[in-house]
């Protein structure tokens, strides 16, 4: 590492680097007032370059402001970027797909943006900073930022309060100029610091005093990815650290964002006086979690901090968990936030203010792995309300003392012990995420509804997936013997009913509830559970009454239609009762809530086609017994479109074979009719047609949701459940 100083407190010019593809002017520090009014700030300026089809190279900008009052640890931000910076995201995105990021987000993120803009609380700006050079000015509406010889000039207006800070920032110590940082073997960034500024100018109002930090960087993009047999993500935890004793040391690790292994590790020490200190045997450990509300990003905020060169280790602390900030883009948001330090410097107690930024944790690699967080939340939840082991306490919750004498062991065997069999089996529970989600973009924190939904989402499905499997005859559920067929029918059929009812005691007991939130939930359920058992009664039907001569005449009366009907009764009631019931609780007005159901019912009938195209593929990582519904004579989506598509000779033989339970049986039988249907172009055409149904709904729910990151991670989620290749 290469790095120049600055013989006196002269500012040296900071104004744009024009080639460079990246860059940013980063401003943090505290200030406070005569009467205590005190704030940590951070202001940063970060300029994006590319070509787009309008021009061969354009400037995006965006603005990130944070404000924290660390009395009440209340944080405000702005997010703020311009009109180039959407469109070069938008045109970008083909490179992004090159990433190892997930490319359903991606595709998520890009259609949510392409059609409605920045998702909330990001702010779209139609302007673009006005910038000068030789000396440095930005201006930008109520913000700006630039320097003479000898200070920094910084206005903007607080977040949250609207309160103009007009600040004038004098350097303390020389600056130090980074070049060719350890990790960037090429020379990707060049770093330069202004560790400590004097502070002085209004705020509010008032006369304000303190200490800053000026950074300015610029270069390509070596610390966000990587090149290797796909593009790799970077991230990176940076410190800036002010200690009692004036020693000011900026601190990073650079780590893989998807595996979380640490690349490359150092420390630089600045002090007045003496040439920076680089020091490569810097180690962090985190000691300490928080998981936002907002994103569900977790992040770790407290940590241990070790400078052996200098005989000093520190744990950093924040002065609040939440200190999160939306950002524009795939990685969703940052923690930057302000802390305490605290430890020894030469075997002497020491202590400082710092500020930590952590950058990459909101990527999304693997949906699936996204989605498996969420279900071992949600299975924490179900186990909190329905354990694996059922004792007196819990009995007398569900049905209160009891007038004899409870067994309470015989209820582990016989209830929670067949039901958490089928659920620990690595269900996705999407129907609870979608809820989640549903209830968060209604702009309702979910968080003290998540166990409910929980609740109400997968003891539901769990119960109908048991009866299910014995009214079809199933063998395998999710790799397994069905519950049926190994803790015998009169234990299935019991504990799928009770998996049914206990639902209805948790809206009962939650305390959250008003008394018509209540209601709502007991005639949801109610309702769910009829538009559930009128599709399975039709399915049965259609299976009980199946002959060649029937299936003819269904054919010709509008049969598609009514396999859509059951599907949405079968698969999508629990979608539907899921969209509505979250409608209640942001209390929804009844056009919102309409279209929300409807989403989620075709949603639910969508998913299903697809699921019944996967029973075509016999995959084994999907738990499947290829043509599992063609053996069971059933007749689904894509049976129903491989009938249609089919010549006539391939059409009576699918039909034969269909409606003829000794050919079902005949493993040749069975394989040609299997072959039939995948020949026919129908398993194809039915996800095409799935996906349709899903974005002409997408359109709909769209105009009634704002734009924010939970509507953009719904449609993530759903967009994956309908893509899920065999």
């Amino acid at each position: 590492m290469k790095i120049t100083t600055a013989g006196d407190f002269a500012i040296a010019d900071e104004s744009l680097h024009a080639d460079a593809p990246i860059e940013w002017w980063f401003v943090q520090g505290n200030y406070q007032s005569s009467r205590s009014r005190s704030r940590e700030f951070m202001v940063s300026l970060l300029k994006h370059c590319g070509a787009t089809r309008y021009s061969e190279r354009t400037h995006g900008f965006s603005l990130l402001i944070s404000v924290l009052d660390p009395a009440t640890g209340r944080h405000a931000y702005l997010s703020q970027v311009d009109q180039t910076s959407v469109d070069l995201f938008i045109h970008l995105a083909p490179r992004i797909r090159k990433t190892n990021l997930d490319t359903t987000i991606i595709d998520a993120c890009v259609g949510e943006i392409s059609a409605h803009g920045p998702p909330s609380p990001i702010c779209a700006c139609a302007s673009s900073p006005d910038l000068q050079s030789d000396p440095f000015r930005a201006v930008w509406q109520n913000f700006s930022l630039g320097h003479d010889s000898r200070h920094f000039d910084l206005t903007f207006q607080e977040p949250g309060t609207g309160s103009e800070c007009v600040l004038r920032l004098s350097p303390e110590i020389s600056r130090a100029h980074l070049e060719k940082l350890p990790f960037q073997n090429t020379g990707g960034m060049a770093y330069v610091m202004y560790p400590a500024l004097a502070l002085r100018g209004m705020a509010g109002g008032e006369p304000v005093t303190g200490q800053a930090w000026f950074d300015h960087q610029w270069g390509n993009y070596a610390s966000f990815r990587m090149r290797s047999r796909a593009v790799q993500i970077l991230g990176w935890d940076w410190w800036g650290i002010r200690l009692a004793n004036d020693y000011h040391i900026m601190a990073v690790v650079h780590r893989d964002a998807r595996q979380g292994k640490q690349l490359a590790r150092y420390a630089v020490l600045m002090r007045q006086g003496q040439p920076p200190l680089v020091c490569s045997e810097f180690a962090a450990r985190p000691v300490r979690y928080w998981k936002s509300e907002a994103t569900h990003i977790r992040y770790p905020v407290a940590w241990d901090l070790s400078l052996p060169q200098l005989g000093t280790e520190l744990r950093f602390d924040p002065m609040a968990d939440d200190q999160e900030i939306p950002i524009f883009g795939v990685q969703r948001a940052i923690w930057e936030g302000a802390g305490t330090v605290s430890g020894t410097c030469q075997g002497r107690p020491i202590t400082g203010r710092a500020r930590m930024e952590l950058a990459g944790y909101g990527y999304i690699f693997d949906v699936n792995r996204y989605i498996r967080k969420f279900a071992d939340r949600i299975d924490r939840h179900i186990a909190g309300y329905f354990p694996k082991v059922i004792d007196e306490s819990r009995l007398r919750q569900y049905v209160g003392a009891p007038s004899w004498k409870h067994e309470a062991g015989a209820y582990t065997k016989v209830l929670s012990g067949p039901i958490w069999d089928l659920m620990a089996r690595q269900g996705k529970h999407w129907r609870s995420i979608f809820g989640i989600l549903l209830l968060e973009a209604l702009g309702v924190h979910s968080g003290p509804f998540e166990a409910l939904l929980s609740v109400v989402a997968e003891l539901s499905h769990t119960g109908a997936l048991i009866i299910d499997d014995i009214e079809d005859n199933s063998l395998i559920r999710r790799g397994r013997k069905c519950i049926h067929l190994h803790y015998g029918l009169d234990i299935a059929i019991n504990s799928a009913n009770t998996a049914y009812f206990l639902p209805y005691l948790m809206l009962r007991d939650h305390p959250l509830l008003s008394r018509r939130q209540r209601e709502a939930g007991y005639r949801i359920l109610s309702e769910q559970s009829v538009r559930s058992h009128l599709g399975q009664g039709l399915d049965i039907y259609w299976s009980r009454q199946l002959t060649q001569r029937r299936l003819r005449q269904w054919m010709n009366d509008s049969l598609a239609s009514k396999i859509l009907q059951t599907y949405g009764y079968k698969t999508g009631a629990i979608v539907e009762g899921l969209a509505e019931f979250a409608c209640v609780l942001a209390k929804a007005d009844e056009g919102t809530s309409r279209v929300c159901r409807s989403f989620a019912r075709v949603f639910g009938a969508a998913f299903q086609i697809v699921d019944d195209v996967l029973g075509f593929a016999g995959a084994a990582k999907l738990n499947k017994r290829s043509g599992e519904d063609l053996a069971n004579g059933k007749i689904t989506f894509p049976i129903f479109r491989a009938l249609e598509r089919l010549p006539q000779p391939e059409r009576n033989r699918l039909r034969a074979i269909l409606c003829s339970e000794t050919l079902r049986a005949q493993r040749t039988a069975l394989s040609e009719g299997i072959s039939l249907v995948r020949n026919s172009g129908a398993l194809e055409a039915c996800r095409k047609e799935a996906q349709k149904m899903f974005d002409r709904e997408w359109g709909h729910l769209a105009q009634k949701l704002p734009p924010t990151e939970p509507r953009m991670m719904l449609r993530a989620l759903c967009a994956h459940l309908l893509a899920i290749e065999t």
